[in-house]
This record gives structure tokens, C-alpha cells and sequence, in this order.
């Protein structure tokens, strides 16, 4: 490969499974396959005192080492608490038990092709927060990449819809995974794709439809056995019967009916499953994906006959009751012809190309200089962004939104707010996620910045004036002002760099 060029690539980092696509050499996405010949990596981690084991072979040597796999640790990006020990006893977080996936991810496909993998965007759900977001690029900068950029899960879908259908569309992007949601419209014209409003939740997906098999399964041991195991001392049952569950998810997506059989010190149960009674159980966690699918439509300023694709995004898009209730909502059949499991990886490949591009580098894949994908991208931002103010007439702190959800990025907006009491010299701008007027307590707080050396004897009605710059990539760049000193401060809330410190001048 050129010095002077580069081979970027597309990651989905997911919950359950993780991918990684690259340019071929036509110009179009293709998944590279790890090590052992699959297209999907588990997103699961052993970790020994001695041996740290990803992916498949993780999975299957839990048994004799159920207490220190992890797994489902992506909805944890960004707590920044110690989710899960290893054998050696040490804690760690979301973001290390990360690292080791995209390591793996990206020292496979490094030997596959040769050349060693560097410059990624790797994606994100929709709706995670800045603190999700930081961490995600955290993680990558551990496992040794340069992570150009995040890309919205959704978006990163349309983006290998758009280039593979190649026409102008409306479209909505329903990505149910492992264990987040995600819903987007998106416009595509001319090889522009606007993401027009978005919602979601990040923290639930496949894995919580596992969980109610397994809840269900319990019921029947204790009913039959009395008691349930402890989960305490009996770890490998609970693995075992994790895996079963999601083994009869997956199943009763092409048959009516299955068998869970699991147990326990010479005590078993054999539970049959049937699709209805499957999606009984699931019902409330479907419900409000249509929800918030239908009042995604309306924050786009759209009706359903307006848009010409629903596109299926995520593995736990195959069950069959899904695709029916959006169908009876929308009036049209979901397509799924873009890979569910694979078109995010392959979006992101595309974008990671177009950001090189865009910054005048080249594209080089087997020694040949591809041209840059004929797409563009604009999002939105998923959370309300704010400021903690006091309300003048309630007396109630509260969020004061500045950039509203789904304002289309790069956004850039200003508020002017009031000194809190007389002769104060300092001003501290707290910026949240949350709703219009949401107490402290219901705000996600993603940083802050202190306007100090304020001049003296300032009543408490002086404004201060607070912008808030939102770039493409999701960086915040907050900038506080007294016109009447001058004074001013900054922050760039880079989840590139996490969070820095406020640069007063």
C-alpha cells in the first residue's frame, strides 16, 4: 500500500456481534471475515489470568469459566463504572472489555489482507449519548485505531442502501440489535443522505427478548423443582440457559414452535415454546418500538405514505411479528435486501472513505486508487442539548434546551442567561442531555465551563450570553461571554479527546 494512502474501514461495534467492512476494490463495501472464517464477531470476552479470549472461542470455552465472560457490555459505554472481573480479579469497564473486540477485529483483518488496518469510524446507536460516544473512540484508540470519526447506526444503514439501490427515496431505518434500538428517517437525493428526525433506546434489543425466554423457562423449573438455582453458584446453568434462549429465539423465527431443555445437579426441564406465546412475552418491548417509530415519522414532518422504504436493520429484525406490525402501521413491506446483520459495517466503511476523501486523502486498496463514494451525508442530533438554569419565577433548576433533538447538524445556537445574584464574579455553564425542563437529577451531564474573574459589582440581571456549536461529527464547542467585560471562556466537549478542561480568557 501507498505512504501516502490510505485503507479505511467500517466497524459495527455491536451488542451481540461486531463486524468489519473495507472498500473492495470495485468501489463497493465487503465484510472481512476473522479468523475463523466468520463475517460476524461475538461481542464477548474471556478473561483469564493469563489469556484474554474473543469472540467465538469465548463462547465456547464459557463453560468451564462462566463467571469471567463477559458479554453485553456495549449499552454500558460511557457509565465509565467497573462493569465485570476477570479471573485475575481486576475490574473493568465497557470501554476495556471493547478494546479487546475491535483488537481483535482489527489485527483478523490486518492478517487477512496483508495490510495493516488504522483510520475507522466506528458506529454507534443513534440515540447514545456524548458520554457513549467518547467512549466508543476510547476504546478504539486502545485497540490501536484512529478512529476518524463516529457514525450514527442508522445512518451508516441507509448509507449502503443508498449506494446499492442508487436512487432518490424517503426512507425510514428500523435497527432492532442485540441490545439497542434505533429508528431514523433519512431522505436520500441526489446521493445526499439527510437524516431528518430520529429516536430510540439504548438499552434495548434482542437480548432482553432472551431474557423473557429464560425468565420463562425459570418459572417452569421452579414449578417442577420447587426452587430456582442460585445464579451465584450455579453460573454455568445460567450461561447454558442464556444460550438456549437466544438459540429458541432464533429459532422461532422460522418454525412455529421449539424446545428449551436445560439442567441443573440431575434436575431438568423441558419447556416447548410456541411464535404466539414468544411474542406475548416480547409484546411490550415491540409496542414501543412502533411508538416510537410512528412518532419518529411525525417529528420528521412526514406520514407514512410519504416515505417509499422501510429498511430492517439488525438480526433481531427477523422475527416475523416485527415485520408484520410494521406493515400493518406503515401500509408497506419492510425490506431486508441490504443484510441486516452486515449493511451497518458496510455504511461505515463507505463514510470512513468519504471522510478521507473530503480531506484530500487518497483511497488505496490492492495498490489501486479508488475514487470517493458518490454519497453525502447530514444528521441530526438525537438528545436535547441545554444548560442548567434557574427557572425566575419557580425558582426550580432545571435543563434550558439551546439546540433542540433532531436539529440537523452542524448546528450552532445561543441563549442569553441571567447572573443568579448580585455582585457575582463567576459563571458556571453546566451543559446536560435531557428534556425542556428536566430537573438535574433526569439531565445526563456532559461537561462544563467556569466564566471566571467577572467584574465586581455586576447586578444579578446581567447576561451572559452561551453558544453552543454542534459539529457533523457530534462534537459539542461551548463558548460563554459578558458583553460587558469581555470576559470569556470555552470548552470543545471533543469525544474524540474526551472532555477537556475550559480555556478561560
Amino acid at each position: 500500500m501507498s505512504k501516502k494512502g490510505k485503507l479505511p474501514a467500517g466497524i459495527d461495534l455491536g451488542t451481540t456481534m461486531s463486524s468489519l467492512a473495507i472498500l473492495g476494490e470495485d468501489g463497493n463495501p465487503k465484510i472481512i471475515a476473522n479468523r475463523e472464517g466468520e463475517y460476524t464477531t461475538p461481542s464477548a470476552v474471556l478473561w483469564l489470568k493469563n489469556e484474554i479470549v474473543v469472540g467465538t472461542q469465548a463462547l465456547q470455552s464459557a463453560a468451564l469459566y462462566p463467571d469471567f465472560l463477559a458479554t453485553r457490555f456495549k449499552p454500558r459505554m460511557g457509565s465509565g463504572k467497573a462493569i465485570f472481573a476477570g479471573e485475575d480479579g481486576k475490574s473493568r469497564t465497557a470501554v476495556e472489555l471493547s478494546d479487546c473486540v475491535l483488537k481483535k477485529l482489527r489485527e483478523d483483518c490486518s492478517e487477512r489482507l496483508g495490510e495493516e488496518i488504522k483510520d475507522a469510524v466506528i458506529t454507534v446507536p443513534a440515540y447514545f449519548n456524548e458520554a457513549g460516544r467518547r467512549a466508543t473512540v476510547e476504546a478504539g484508540k486502545r485497540a490501536g485505531l484512529n478512529v476518524i470519526g463516529v457514525l450514527n447506526e442508522p445512518t451508516a444503514a441507509a448509507i449502503a442502501y443508498a449506494m446499492d439501490k442508487q436512487k432518490d427515496q424517503a426512507m425510514l431505518t428500523y435497527d432492532l440489535g442485540g441490545g439497542t434500538f434505533d429508528v431514523t428517517v433519512l431522505s436520500v437525493q441526489s446521493g445526499r443522505i439527510q437524516t431528518l428526525a430520529t429516536d430510540g433506546n439504548a438499552d434495548l434489543g434482542g437480548s432482553d427478548f432472551d431474557d423473557e425466554i429464560a425468565k420463562h423457562v425459570l418459572e417452569r423449573f421452579k414449578k417442577q423443582h420447587s426452587k430456582r438455582p442460585d445464579p451465584r453458584k450455579k453460573p454455568a446453568f445460567y450461561l447454558d440457559l442464556r444460550t438456549r434462549s437466544e438459540l429458541a429465539k432464533k429459532s422461532l423465527s422460522t418454525t412455529r414452535k421449539t424446545v428449551v431443555s436445560v439442567g441443573v445437579d440431575g434436575k431438568q426441564v423441558v419447556v416447548e415454546l410456541t411464535r404466539d406465546g414468544f411474542e406475548k412475552m416480547i409484546a411490550k418491548y415491540i409496542d414501543e418500538t412502533m411508538k416510537k417509530s410512528e412518532a419518529t415519522v411525525k417529528a420528521a414532518g412526514m406520514e407514512w405514505p410519504d416515505l417509499n422504504n422501510i429498511i430492517l436493520v439488525g438480526g433481531s429484525t427477523r422475527i416475523p411479528r416485527i415485520v408484520e406490525r410494521l406493515e400493518k402501521m406503515s401500509g408497506k413491506k419492510p425490506k431486508s435486501d441490504v443484510e441486516p446483520d452486515l449493511a451497518v459495517a458496510k455504511g461505515a466503511a463507505i463514510d470512513a472513505a468519504m471522510r478521507i476523501a473530503e480531506k484530500g486523502g487518497r483511497i488505496i486498496v490492492a495498490g489501486k486508487e479508488l475514487p470517493a463514494p458518490p454519497v453525502k451525508k447530514t444528521d441530526v442530533i438525537a438528545h436535547p442539548l441545554g444548560c442548567l438554569a434557574v427557572d425566575s419565577i419557580s425558582g426550580i433548576e432545571g435543563n434550558k434546551v439551546i439546540i433542540p433533538a433532531n436539529t440537523p447538524l452542524p448546528a450552532d445556537r445561543y441563549d442569553r442567561f441571567a447572573l443568579n445574584q448580585d455582585n457575582q464574579t463567576t459563571a458556571r455553564i453546566v451543559v446536560v442531555q435531557g428534556k425542556e425542563n428536566a430537573v438535574p437529577q433526569d439531565c445526563h451531564v456532559v461537561g462544563e465551563v467556569t466564566l471566571d474573574g467577572l467584574p465586581v459589582k455586576l447586578p444579578r440581571e446581567t447576561r451572559i450570553a452561551v453558544r453552543y456549536r454542534y459539529d457533523a461529527d457530534g462534537i459539542v464547542h461551548v463558548n460563554a461571554k459578558d458583553d460587558v467585560s469581555g470576559k470569556e471562556a470555552n470548552i470543545d466537549l471533543d469525544y474524540k479527546d474526551g472532555l477537556n478542561n475550559a480555556n478561560a480568557n
